[in-house]
């Protein structure tokens, strides 16, 4: 996928970050990355904290950024992640509908979206 050089979490990083989507991005991962791997009966109070305060960081930048460039797919595309992590499936189809329009051959939206379909 494009733009994995947002990927890395270090606090350090965060800073140079002024453009929303790769802010965005960034604090999207900060946030996965402090929630952790385990099943969410084995994820303490204090990660998924910490992930939430990540994900409202990355929200706000992404949605910020949804009128500041015409075809914002990226922008929805990491929406959907945060979307399925935080469990708000009303308002998944609502975002992919959104990407799609933009892209209407999307296999990787597609992919992603089908992700959220899934019983956990």
């Amino acid at each position: 996928m494009e733009f994995r050089e947002f990927y890395p979490t270090d606090p350090d990083l965060a800073p140079p970050y002024d453009a929303r989507v790769a802010r965005g991005i960034y604090y999207k991962k900060v946030g996965f990355e402090l929630r952790g791997t385990n099943y969410i009966k084995d994820t303490s109070q204090s990660q998924i904290d910490g992930m939430t305060a990540a994900f409202e960081k990355s929200v706000a930048d992404l949605r910020a950024s949804l009128s500041m460039d015409p075809k914002p797919f990226l922008s929805y595309f990491h929406l959907l992640d945060i979307g399925r992590a935080l469990g708000a499936k009303e308002n998944l189809r609502a975002l992919f509908d959104h990407a799609i329009a933009l892209n209407p051959s999307s296999y990787a939206v597609r992919l992603k979206y089908m992700v959220t379909l899934e019983p956990r």
